[in-house]
């Protein structure tokens, strides 16, 4: 009984060694472990991913597809741990996945069994069938071959030997990484400013600073509610709110210049969420959209009864800021610092002299910087 015991575990050691011989080609190689991906920009023309190297492989596969869990189809292969993809559409949403591979080679001599075979005999595909590992030059699987399967398979005949040399190369793939989405920005994107009285400034003071892609929506004295519920804007003959009349435009990016008439007196948490409904109204058409809140801007020492006090002010602007930091998809823009004069207050370089608005100056230096910033944040 112990015998039969030996010689079954020795046939299976046998057996296994065997099976080694045609599957375990790879086994000294392990897979790629699972890439990490990051999105370094999402521009049109410009949309780059990168990853750490991974051990264990020799090559990525970039997958991409505008659907989350199905549809991926392998746009490149890269050495190199980054991938441009100068092909993604402005305007859509892409989900990118990335694994490793490697290869590894197998060369195998074997006395040929013909004595009169030649060259090209051997390279032949009309090679008799005792020689059927001759039966192709070269073999090549499609770029989704199974995993730790052969990919190419290549034949040489050693006439002075009489020796077959039969080469063939295998690859084995590693997990896919998390899929990373992005959403592609367009170029000279659709941008509309938003706002009171100092918008009001820009369409009258600084339009020609903007492209044309930018569009100005304004209304005197509204404020943070005002701008969904007050129809006050005339379009096609009626009335219709400031932010309906900015919906037509169907904006990639709306800058939101709203707040010195509630900032005294108001709750800049009542606007901050106020603005937020705004911007869901306005995710209906464009679910990708992007809303700024622009700070609330400084104001003379000496101002009229309705501004606010310093303090009042810089609190509304970090209620502001602290409220685009939790929310995806809205962002703050202080553009404050050009027009203030070191201690709070606007420069009587950019100030009207009624200690409120801006004058001309500084309504074109507010427009061009936000031109400005506007293209380093988001186009760049």
């Amino acid at each position: 009984m112990r015998k039969i015991k030996t010689n079954l575990l020795v046939l299976f050691v046998v057996l296994i060694a065997f099976l080694a011989s045609f599957q375990g080609v790879h086994a000294s190689i392990a897979k790629p472990k699972k890439p990490s991906v990051k999105v370094v920009k999402t521009l049109e023309g410009k949309v780059k991913i990168k990853w750490a190297s991974v051990k264990n492989a020799d090559k990525y596969q970039i997958y991409r597809s505008s659907k989350s869990n199905s549809g991926y189809k392998c746009i490149a292969t890269r050495k190199k741990c980054y991938y441009v993809d100068k092909k993604a559409k402005a305007r859509v949403k892409y989900y990118y996945k990335v694994r490793g591979v490697n290869y590894e080679t197998k060369v195998k001599i074997k006395k040929n069994k013909t004595d009169d075979v030649t060259s090209k005999d051997a390279s032949s595909s009309n090679a008799s069938s005792s020689n059927a590992e001759l039966t192709k030059a070269s073999y090549s699987l499609p770029t989704n071959a199974i995993a730790g399967k052969m990919v190419s398979k290549k034949t040489k005949y050693d006439k002075a030997t009489n020796t077959i040399k039969i080469t063939r190369k295998y690859i084995r793939y590693g997990k896919y990484s998390k899929a990373k989405s992005i959403y592609v920005e367009p170029k000279n994107a659709r941008v509309v400013i938003l706002g009171e009285c100092y918008a009001t400034g820009i369409a009258s003071s600084a339009r020609d600073l903007l492209p044309s892609n930018y569009h100005v929506v304004y209304k005197t004295g509204i404020n943070s509610l005002g701008i969904m519920t007050r129809n006050c804007i005339s379009y096609n003959g009626t009335l219709i709110s400031p932010i309906e009349r900015a919906a037509y435009y169907n904006p990639d990016r709306i800058y939101i210049l709203v707040g010195m008439n509630e900032c005294k007196n108001g709750n800049s948490r009542a606007a901050t969420s106020n603005f937020y409904k705004s911007y869901s109204l306005l995710k209906r058409i464009n679910p990708n959209i992007k809303m700024i809140l622009m700070a609330v801007t400084p104001v003379g020492l000496s101002s009229p009864l309705n501004i606010p006090s310093l303090s009042k002010r810089l609190a509304w602007n970090a209620q502001y800021k602290s409220y685009a930091a939790k929310h995806s998809g809205i962002y703050y823009y202080d553009y404050t610092k050009p027009l203030n004069n070191g201690k709070g207050y606007i420069n009587s370089r950019y100030g009207a002299g009624d200690g409120c608005h801006w004058n001309t100056a500084g309504t074109r230096l507010v427009t061009k910087n936000l031109v400005s910033w506007d293209k380093k944040k988001f186009e760049s």
